[in-house]
């Protein structure tokens, strides 16, 4: 007698009656495991009972039994044949948190989500590989939703990473006047050289990217960067393509350029900050020393160089404790280290009071100006930081014309 052939579905609605109680269900022809969210071969009897004999299969079906209430069912999306609701919502949830994706191996972690979640914990090379391009993905298009077509700003910045490679970020919002504009960050890159031409194309696929069906040159009204050389020349070379483009430079980095060139023309004040900061770093005994004469005084801060206007933040500090910090380092012996004979030696100095009250006397103000046009998320108009930067300065060092 002839044998007859079992359809793919007759054999599947077989197999999920028959291991009823092993969480199997079947979509377009495919066998899917609910408890493991993942589908598996079955083309034969013994890859079904393959798969419930693993370890994992039995484990998850352990969580599963032991949960107190049950979980609601997770929604079975089949954009590929092993989509999990649980694992796309962990990598989004890491990813937005800045959490990263590699402490998924951290076994208390694990057990502390499995225990309250009665989900099982993805790999991280699972959820690297199968979730990261969905999130990213979601979050483009939901950039292009709250762009949709209102006009936008863009703006480009470069800067060095830990390990010396040069990234770029570009950051767009869209312009509308009844309502603050919100920032995106919509593409990084990395450039092997830091010129006009790689700025320019990193403009333009950043608008390719925001705009998929063809870009709407017309709608870029502002790129906003620092005044770089080479960007300035991009923005100049751009602005031939996008014919509505204004192309602003940062005023927070003009006035932080404005604050080097002010710690250029003190050598005198920035030698006292550089040895003093010398004398008590990786120092607890001479920190000690401080706090013994002078209690009530904050150790001398350390300025950054990258860190915009902290300089000038540390000439106000010497200006208003100058005579603390001689009498401490005074203290010391100079034949300990070299940095406490040169600090010894600036304190002496006659010019040092003198240049300390003219920089806090004209430029004490920059600071808080650079810091008021950093803030973000403020409802600070464009009015009220270029009123401050205005009267933050004496005619004679800083000419403003007002158009």
């Amino acid at each position: 007698m002839l044998k007859v052939k079992v359809s793919q579905k007759t054999k599947l609605q077989m197999y999920q009656r028959q291991f009823e109680g092993e969480m199997i269900s079947t979509y377009n022809e495919i066998l899917y495991c609910r408890v493991c969210e993942k589908t598996f071969g079955c083309e034969k009897r013994f890859q079904v009972l393959q798969h419930l004999n693993t370890n994992i299969h039995k484990e998850n079906i352990k969580i599963k039994s032991t949960k107190s209430a049950p979980v609601q069912k997770l929604h079975s999306e089949f954009s590929n044949n092993s989509f999990s609701q649980f694992s796309f919502d962990l990598c989004e949830a890491f990813l937005a948190a800045d959490i990263p994706l590699w402490k998924l191996i951290n076994p208390t972690l694990r057990n502390f989500i499995e225990k309250y979640t009665q989900c099982k914990v993805p790999d991280e090379s699972t959820v690297r590989k199968n979730y990261v391009k969905q999130c990213y993905d979601l979050t483009i298009e939901s950039i292009r939703d709250k762009i949709q077509d209102n006009f936008v700003w863009v703006s480009i910045d470069e800067t060095q990473d830990c390990e010396g490679r040069f990234i770029a970020n570009c950051i767009v919002g869209s312009l509308n006047k009844n309502k603050q504009s919100t920032p995106y960050l919509l593409a990084v890159v990395q450039f092997k050289t830091t010129n006009s031409s790689a700025v320019s194309g990193f403009f333009i696929n950043s608008m390719n990217l925001l705009w998929p069906n063809g870009i709407q040159y017309e709608r870029v009204l502002l790129f906003v960067t620092d005044a770089a050389s080479y960007i300035m020349k991009a923005g100049t070379a751009l602005k031939v393509i996008f014919p509505n483009m204004t192309h602003l430079t940062c005023l927070a980095h003009g006035l932080h350029r404005v604050a080097e060139t002010i710690h250029a023309n003190f050598p005198l004040v920035d030698k006292l900050v550089s040895s003093v900061k010398k004398v008590f770093v990786k120092a607890p005994y001479r920190k000690e020393a401080f706090k013994a004469v002078a209690p009530s005084v904050s150790l001398p801060p350390e300025p950054i160089l990258t860190r915009w206007s902290t300089w000038l933040c540390e000439v106000s500090y010497y200006t208003e404790h100058l005579e603390t910090v001689r009498n401490v380092v005074n203290t010391f012996d100079p034949e300990s280290a070299a940095s406490i004979q040169i600090a010894q030696e600036v304190l002496k100095n006659a010019e040092l009071e003198t240049n300390l009250s003219y920089i806090s006397a004209h430029f004490s103000d920059l600071p808080s100006a650079i810091s008021s046009l950093e803030a973000s998320n403020s409802n600070t108009t464009l009015y009220q930081p270029l009123s401050l930067f205005k009267t933050s300065f004496q005619i004679e060092f800083c000419s403003w014309k007002c158009r």
